[in-house]
């Protein structure tokens, strides 16, 4: 045998059981690993179906509540619209009476400043006729 070929003999004896035990244990090991990986996967599965249940709840409560609350804005604001026409209504009717009240105050006011200057143009009338009465009178007195 040569040297070749007993380095060889050699090495197949020595390294080819080694070898054969480290494929072996790298076997076992991928096995191991593809198990844990699958035991992994399984894990994320049910944390991502447990985690998108709680934001589906969650989201059907915020929609609930949203709906609650745009209702009671829908109802505060019909609510405050009412008493708005409201005020207005009132509001309007109290203006309409004053106006009114207002309007018929100034025709009377107009009717009494009438009458006044009708009294006012009598009395001048009265006064300018007194005037021209004493007038007449006066000179009469003087020739006398």
């Amino acid at each position: 045998m040569s040297v070749y070929e007993e380095v060889k003999q050699a090495l197949q004896d020595i390294v080819a059981p080694e070898l054969k035990a480290l494929q072996v244990e790298i076997k076992r090991l991928d096995e191991k690993i593809d198990s844990l990986d699958e035991r992994l996967n399984a894990r994320i599965d049910s944390l991502d179906k447990s985690l998108n249940a709680r934001m589906d709840s969650l989201d059907y409560k915020i929609v609930s509540l949203d709906e609650k609350v745009n209702g009671r804005i829908d109802s505060m604001d019909k609510n405050i619209n009412g008493r708005i026409d409201s005020m207005d209504k009132s509001l309007n009717g109290r203006i309409d009476s004053l106006k009114a009240e207002i309007t018929t105050e100034i025709k009377r006011l107009d009717e009494k400043i009438d009458i006044a200057i009708q009294i006012r143009e009598r009395l001048a009338a009265i006064e300018g006729r007194f005037e021209e009465r004493e007038r007449r009178r006066t000179p009469a007195k003087t020739k006398k």
